[in-house]
């Protein structure tokens, strides 16, 4: 029996997404460590695993026009979205509610349904009424390839190769499979991946 999975993976230096579908069993991946506290409402934390000073061997800067964030949660039901910072490496907790508009890439009106775990958002600002954001926009400044099957990922080196260019892997990267994170090691060659980079 075929399971099929999405997978985000998301790499902070030259790549900054990867979305993943396949066939195929999983491995249960339960034990995969959060970077970060998740906090209440707009506060931040610092991430406990990686000092936000720190650079890793290979690190580049990124030329951002303006913070961009990942989407690790959104809870419908709570009205929550979970945020990872990029830049500062801070995992956010903000409200959402029917007041906040969500946005495509082009500013035009998009349904909440269109962005899920792995999308990479701008957000506006806290509505003071309701506390929750007045925006959440996929952002315009990172690019992406759909669908694609033909890759290799070299675990050893922390090398992802896509067509002709290489893509280093870093402590930045991120994997998601649906609503969960996962580790590196369960992409498999039968994957599609969907990448997106800055």
């Amino acid at each position: 029996m075929f399971l099929r999975k999405k997978i985000k993976f998301i790499l902070m230096l030259g790549v900054l997404c990867l979305c993943l579908m396949s066939c195929g069993q999983r491995k249960n991946t339960s034990t995969i460590s959060v970077k970060g506290d998740i906090v209440k409402e707009g506060q931040e934390t610092k991430d406990e695993t990686d000092s936000v000073d720190s650079q890793e061997e290979g690190d580049v800067t990124l030329d951002i026009q303006e913070p961009i964030y990942i989407i690790e949660e959104l809870n419908m039901t709570e009205e929550t979205i979970s945020l990872y910072q990029i830049d500062t490496r801070k995992q956010l907790r903000y409200k959402y509610n029917m007041t906040t508009k969500f946005l495509d890439k082009y500013g035009n009106s998009s349904s909440v349904a269109n962005f899920n775990i792995g999308s990479v958002v701008t957000i506006g600002d806290i509505l003071p009424s309701s506390k929750a954001l007045a925006t959440v926009q996929k952002t315009n400044q990172v690019w992406e390839y759909d669908d694609v099957s033909k890759f290799k990922l070299d675990l050893s080196n922390n090398i992802l190769t896509l067509g002709d260019s290489n893509y280093k892997i870093t402590g930045k990267t991120k994997v998601y499979s649906d609503t969960e994170k996962i580790l590196l090691s369960d992409i498999g060659k039968k994957d599609v991946l969907k990448v997106v980079g800055i």
